[in-house]
């Protein structure tokens, strides 16, 4: 049986199969809810709130039965076991959706602040004369303040996960972090010219 995900509103819930909460008296329960948008709820024994912001790995891991969703955010880390594959991976997909979702109203917000970005990433790119690292770019972008560029670093930033009416207002010189192959042919390039 797969975890139990319901629509009530415009949240949604998470919890353990019912075959694991008999057998691994396991009863956790994750909220995912649009009002309020900036973070996780999680009911492990108390309830707890995860700022997504705080949020730096989702990942899931099978074991004998059962897969687990690990949320690795500051300072903790939480397992939520006793999921089907299909219910782990969608509960995983969900997550990063969710995350997602808030950078993109954070990057919203600060819309203006984009071109900041686009100049301080060209301003290491124009020259061809240095190879570039994903942390060069991250740097980069975290150099300039504000909302954006704060979600523009995040780890679990994915430009596929946001809007495509938001995802246009990304810099083109942003796909140096988003795509390796981009990254990959600058630094071949770079290489080439520095021979």
């Amino acid at each position: 049986m797969a975890a139990i995900a319901l629509m009530i509103g415009r949240s949604r819930t998470y919890r353990p199969s019912l075959w694991a909460r008999i057998f691994l008296s396991e009863s956790w329960k994750l909220v995912l809810s649009a009002s309020s948008s900036d973070r996780i709820r999680l009911q492990l024994g108390a309830d707890d709130d995860i700022p997504c912001l705080d949020v730096a790995e989702v990942w899931s891991s099978k074991a004998l039965l059962w897969h687990t969703v690990e949320i690795r955010s500051k300072g903790r880390v939480d397992a939520l076991s006793g999921l089907t594959a299909k219910s782990a991976q969608t509960l995983r997909d969900d997550l990063l959706a969710f995350v997602n979702q808030h950078l993109a109203e954070l990057i919203d917000s600060d819309k203006e602040r984009l071109r900041e970005v686009d100049t301080k990433i060209r301003a290491i790119t124009d020259s061809n004369q240095q190879y570039l690292a994903h942390a060069d770019v991250s740097r980069a972008i975290a150099s300039v303040p504000g909302n954006a560029s704060f979600a523009l670093a995040h780890p679990l930033f994915d430009a596929n996960l946001i809007p495509a009416t938001l995802r246009a207002y990304l810099p083109t010189s942003f796909s140096m972090l988003t795509d390796p192959a981009v990254r990959s042919r600058y630094n071949e390039m770079s290489i080439g010219v520095q021979s």
